[in-house]
């Protein structure tokens, strides 16, 4: 990865800076990109000005080339949804801002951007519960549908194997109500690029759960000098709002360094250091048992000895149970979690009183277990289906029933089995079309 970082000038004491993340925008929101090589973005500069630390950050996947090949295009893609449409680089962006830049004050820490770059802004503020807030000028908040033209091409979808389901995935739409930090959205009416209407949908189902959301709609439809002109200045306005007041304005000059990493493979997120214990300030904003239904089919432990490293449970994240796999057992009853439906960068400390076994099938109550129906739809069909990786989609989701998975080639149907009311229940279809099996309609619904 490559990181610039632009700096207000004079000495800053450590914490004592506000910090903006700012992803660059351009992507196709299928590959990634490059930080921008302009070291005067208007779309960093004002933060600076207004006494911020900024850190851009490249995304993985990116094409250095104006007609690249059809290879070329299929590496990038893959290597964007291997860093879960730049997610991995997201956070990567946020430890180097922690642990790179001793004058960053740790609780400030906002994430800004530009149209595919505000969708990116979005996305990681359903995943990162540290963020102090959120602005997103003219993002494409459902990606599906903006994409929805070139995904009718059937040799896109050749060229880029399940590009629906990720689009669908990588959408800030569909991770709406896990949004609990402040956010700031800004679109011109008639914006030419993106869809204020989608926007505005969007802002609708957030404000419903978070409050401390708010969307600034202005008249215009130019997709670019609305957001430079109009935007920014009233997301520094939002910012002052969130932290007190605005540091106190830059001189006109500032410190702009760039930075690069050499990382892994890029289809490998990027290594964190495990944090000390009792130090993550991932357990600050997240919920209590006591806040939250219990999973069924699962029991609280008995004592930390039944835990074993690689072993299987539910435990919390942030604001949801979430099926995941012990990494280690830390000191102070507490346990290193790695959650299956993230990445590694995305692992958690949490208390063992935050985490439940899952029951073996034939201890839960036959009541609770229902079989899901579904129509398999022809172009999927396949006699060499990989049920392994199917069932480790599926498995996943807190309530699905383990190696439950069945597909019955001749009648065109895949079933398969869950808790009633668990959250596998509205999962289970999106697992299936991860693993390249698209369903139809519910057979028994």
């Amino acid at each position: 990865m490559t990181y610039r970082v632009y700096l207000p000038p004079g000495e800053h004491a450590p914490g004592s800076l506000p910090c903006v993340l700012v992803p660059p925008a351009g992507t196709t929101l299928i590959t990634g990109i490059q930080i921008d090589q302009d070291g005067n973005n208007p779309e960093h500069i004002p933060y600076a000005k207004a006494g911020f630390a900024v850190v851009t950050f490249s995304l993985d996947g990116w094409i250095n080339k104006d007609a690249p090949t059809d290879r070329e295009f299929q590496t990038a893609y893959s290597q964007f949804a291997s860093s879960f449409a730049g997610l991995v680089n997201a956070q990567a962006a946020l430890r180097f801002a922690q642990q790179k830049l001793p004058m960053v004050n740790r609780k400030q820490i906002f994430i800004a951007g530009h149209s595919s770059a505000g969708t990116l802004a979005l996305l990681f503020a359903a995943h990162q519960p540290e963020l102090a807030g959120c602005l997103a000028y003219a993002p494409d908040t459902d990606v599906l549908s903006h994409i929805s033209r070139m995904l009718n091409n059937d040799r896109v979808r050749q060229l880029f194997p399940g590009v629906m389901p990720f689009a669908q995935k990588s959408s800030p739409l569909t991770h709406v109500a896990h949004v609990r930090c402040p956010v700031f959205l800004f679109h011109a009416t008639n914006d030419s690029v993106t869809s204020s209407t989608a926007t505005r949908k969007y802002f609708n189902l957030l404000h419903q759960g978070n409050k401390n959301s708010e969307f600034l709609e202005v008249p215009g439809k130019d997709h670019y000098r609305t957001m430079v002109k109009t935007g920014v200045p009233a997301g520094l306005k939002w910012l002052g709002r969130q932290i007190g007041k605005l540091p106190e304005p830059a001189n006109s000059t500032f410190t702009n360094k760039e930075q690069k990493e050499d990382a892994p493979s890029p289809f490998v997120p990027v290594p964190q250091p495990v944090p000390p214990a009792r130090s993550s300030p991932f357990q600050e904003k997240m919920a209590s048992p006591s806040q939250m239904s219990e999973p069924a089919g699962s029991r609280p432990l008995k004592s930390e000895e039944e835990l074993s490293v690689g072993m299987r449970v539910i435990a919390i994240r942030s604001i949801a149970w979430e099926i995941g796999e012990v990494v280690s057992l830390r000191p102070g009853n507490e346990v290193n979690i790695h959650f299956l439906k993230f990445p590694t960068a995305f692992d958690r400390i949490v208390p063992d009183a935050d985490i439940r076994i899952p029951l073996a099938v034939k201890e839960i109550d036959v009541d609770l277990i229902t079989t899901l129906d579904y129509e398999l739809i022809p172009s999927s069909i396949k006699s060499d289906v990989d049920s392994s990786a199917v069932e480790q989609e599926l498995a996943k989701s807190v309530g699905y029933v383990l190696e439950s998975f069945q597909i019955d080639h001749q009648n065109r149907r895949i079933s398969l089995k869950i808790i009633r009311g668990s959250p596998a229940e509205r999962e289970a279809r999106f697992a299936l079309m991860k693993s390249k099996l698209f369903v139809g309609r519910p057979l028994n619904r």
